[in-house]
């Protein structure tokens, strides 16, 4: 299996800047995962480390040995897509037996391979069925298989399950990352999909623009976002984010938006550096950390129930102040309130974040 090691890598086509000085080491026999929205540079950094496209300048490095200028058959990587690149033709079995064509394995070993893995991926009732016989599920798990049977090095996945409905997207993830953990291989996963990054990742890459923004485990990519795009990236339904200033009154440190305000927390105060007074900030809020009330609260954010979700096991509200601005809210059912009706919000304290409204970076207190 291969560690891998992108160092300052760029790529431009022509003025626009793909990826711009992206450094990243991923770690052998890890699942990591690129997140973020379509053009901030996921797929451009997986085609490079691929050798589909060829960076602009910086180096890639797999195992310390540097692959930047090999072409693609000679860096013994898979790639998965979204869409199944079979070839319409021929059966499952031969899709698969296609990785092999250029091998130079005997017949009794393609089919030891082909097999195996079809056992492994659970598609043996596939093998003698063509493509346009097989639901978008089975088409993936047969390209699957088509990619691992060569028992490359590194494997790639392009957002192979986006395609896919929501319960065949649940049950494909979880089957991903089991195959993964018991080949042992290094795989780098893409995808705008919050939930799949959060669920099969060790780590997550978060990028936007063409940067990387912020690379951890999923906790603390969620528990401690660098800034606010990130914050408001991970996360459903997105952080809430209020702008205002942090104003110290008497022994308290309060943050004051025009509509409301909030005493900090203790913990948080205690942390809160003198310089801070003033400071104009942008506090974060995940919805289930926003309190609801029906009656007049102290500080709160008067608002009208724009729209109410309701999940089953949770509802969501959003509540609407001003022209346009919105908050969403999780809680728990029963909820009785309806649209139009006047509500109270109001963050809690203790799961506030702060953010520098300048830079939008995490405002780390000491």
């Amino acid at each position: 299996m291969s560690k891998i090691k992108l160092e300052n890598l760029q790529k431009k086509y022509g003025k626009v800047t793909a990826l711009d000085d992206l450094a990243l080491e991923i770690n052998d026999k890890e699942l990591i995962v690129l997140l973020g929205p379509s053009g901030c540079g996921k797929t451009t950094t997986l085609n490079c480390i691929a050798g589909i496209e060829e960076p602009t300048s910086g180096s890639i490095f797999f195992d310390d040995r540097e692959v930047t200028d090999l072409p693609s058959h000679a860096r013994n990587v898979a790639l998965v897509f979204q869409s199944a690149l079979l070839y319409p033709h021929l059966t499952a079995r031969d899709n698969i037996r296609m990785s092999l064509r250029i091998s130079k394995i005997s017949k009794e070993e393609m089919e030891k391979r082909v097999n195996t893995t079809a056992k492994m991926l659970g598609i043996e009732p596939l093998l003698d069925k063509l493509p346009f016989h097989m639901s978008g599920g089975e088409r993936q798990r047969v390209a699957t298989a088509k990619a691992i049977v060569r028992n490359p090095s590194v494997f790639l996945m392009d957002e192979p399950l986006s395609s896919l409905d929501a319960a065949l997207r649940e049950s494909l993830r979880a089957e991903i990352t089991v195959l993964q953990k018991n080949l042992g291989i290094t795989m780098v996963f893409v995808t705008h999909d919050q939930v799949e990054a959060m669920t099969m990742g060790d780590r997550i890459a978060v990028m936007a623009d063409g940067k990387l923004q912020q690379v951890g485990t999923p906790d603390d990519i969620y528990n401690n976002p660098v800034n606010t795009f990130v914050a408001g990236f991970v996360g459903s339904p997105p952080m809430n984010f209020f702008k205002g200033e942090i104003k110290k009154h008497n022994n308290d440190y309060v943050f004051e938006h025009p509509r409301f305000n909030v005493k900090l927390s203790k913990e948080m105060t205690g942390r809160i550096k003198e310089s801070t007074d003033k400071k104009s900030v942008t506090i974060g809020v995940r919805p289930q950390h926003m309190t609801l009330s029906g009656t007049q609260k102290e500080g709160a954010l008067k608002g009208k129930i724009y729209a109410v979700e309701r999940l089953g096991k949770e509802t969501v509200v959003i509540v609407q102040y001003g022209d346009e601005t919105r908050v969403k809210a999780i809680v728990t059912p029963p909820f009785d309130m309806k649209m139009g009706d006047t509500i109270y919000s109001l963050p809690q304290t203790e799961h506030i974040f702060l953010f520098d409204s300048s830079t939008n970076m995490n405002v780390k207190l000491n």
